[in-house]
């Protein structure tokens, strides 16, 4: 008999399309593959709830799972999500009472949800984190806006699920979550994403980058939010435009979010409009042909830089150009996988220094060893969801 799972889901943005018409998602693969997995399984089953402020519907997967999508409108957004943190931690307390569940499942901000209501039923629970943004904010002590923004983030670490999954995505959940809570039988299991198997072998079949194009092509692939700092690049692109003479180059930012407007003014600013372009966010599918056309890929997010579009971008042989924060530097190497530098005050002046010195270079060798380096380290998403439940049931 197939195991019962309550699933608690966020409405991921870039899922939107793909939750509420049926469209394909763009971008957070590690959920999209997450509902794929579990609703194609012979050996599990779920019923996923997530609100939304726009429709009531059902989606159905082949072995019966349901993700249930609820409507709730509220103007204010954070008001909203507290609306649903308490409608979800009602509703899955009487769904796990009045039904047999083998274990409640919660995603991100629904981590505490899982791990209170399945105390109180006596079901076990696991919190799936993707990763954290309170990397810089635990480092300078800054508890107003921990306390305050990052309120659910640390209830879901003071209140933990069973088990505690985490990306390892370079942001060393381990050790915020070691800062707020140091009970060694609570510490979280840090996991690396998986990767569609069709795609992954669509990027290992391109050629390495292994000279710049007679138009040196960078991009930065990422949601347009602070965390993501698209304007480090974009600083580093003036540089080597106005410092290093280097003219013969165009930036893409690809991506959507709150800062498009801050991003795109500040590109007027530094009048870089004949290099710097803009593209909304596409389709997940989409990535691997855009990448081809590129020759290098920036990552300057802040705590940690391992994710699904690097782990991408590193497979199909482009140059990765990248912070030395977090956990980043334990995998890439200056010189050796990728020009990275440390986070520093300066780091957008010796980042550009780096880039241009290694203009007239063959940077083949680099392309390689991060691809081989990803190729060693990242499974298809069905094996790698095939360990994690092994690990949760056993």
């Amino acid at each position: 008999m197939a195991k019962k799972i309550l699933l608690l889901g966020e409405l991921y943005k870039p899922l939107i399309p793909w939750f509420l018409h049926d469209a394909p998602p763009k971008g957070v693969p590690a959920v999209y593959n997450l509902y794929q997995f579990l609703g194609n399984h012979s050996e599990y089953q779920f019923h996923s709830i997530i609100y939304n402020p726009e429709v009531n519907k059902i989606k159905t997967f082949p072995n019966g799972s349901v993700i249930e999508l609820k409507k709730l409108s509220f103007p204010i957004y954070y008001v909203w999500k507290l609306l649903v943190f308490m409608k979800l931690l009602f509703q899955s307390n009487i769904i796990l009472k009045d039904k047999s569940y083998d274990l409640i499942y919660g995603l991100g901000f629904f981590a505490t949800i899982a791990a209170l209501a399945g105390r109180w039923n006596r079901v076990p629970s696991v919190g799936r984190i993707y990763g954290t943004i309170m990397t810089r904010h635990v480092r300078d002590r800054n508890y107003f806006k921990l306390y305050t923004r990052f309120f659910f983030d640390i209830l879901a670490i003071k209140i933990p699920a069973d088990k505690v999954i985490a990306t390892l995505d370079g942001t060393e959940y381990d050790k915020i979550f070691h800062f707020f809570n140091r009970k060694k039988e609570s510490q979280p299991t840090l996991l690396y994403n998986g990767m569609d198997a069709i795609l992954r072998a669509k990027l290992l079949s391109f050629p390495t980058v292994k000279s710049w194009s007679s138009t040196a092509r960078f991009c930065y692939i990422a949601r347009l939010e602070t965390y993501k700092r698209q304007e480090l690049a974009i600083e580093i692109v003036e540089k080597l435009v106005h410092q290093y003479q280097w003219t013969d180059l165009e930036f893409t930012i690809v991506g959507s979010g709150s800062r498009a407007d801050f991003l795109e003014n500040l590109v007027t600013e530094k009048k870089l409009h004949t290099y710097i372009k803009f593209i909304s966010e596409m389709p997940h599918q989409d990535i691997p042909d855009f990448l081809a056309t590129q020759d290098a890929a920036f990552f300057f997010y802040e705590g940690g830089s391992l994710g699904n579009i690097l782990w991408e971008s590193a497979l199909g042989g482009r140059r990765i150009i990248t912070v030395d924060n977090a956990g980043t530097g334990h995998l890439f190497k200056n010189g050796i996988n990728s020009l990275i530098t440390p986070e520093s005050a300066d780091f957008v002046e010796v980042m550009a220094s780096e880039i241009a010195a290694w203009k007239e270079v063959d940077l083949s060798s680099l392309s390689q060893a991060s691809r081989e380096l990803v190729a060693g380290l990242v499974p298809g998403w069905e094996e790698r969801f095939e360990r994690e439940f092994e690990m949760i049931f056993n």
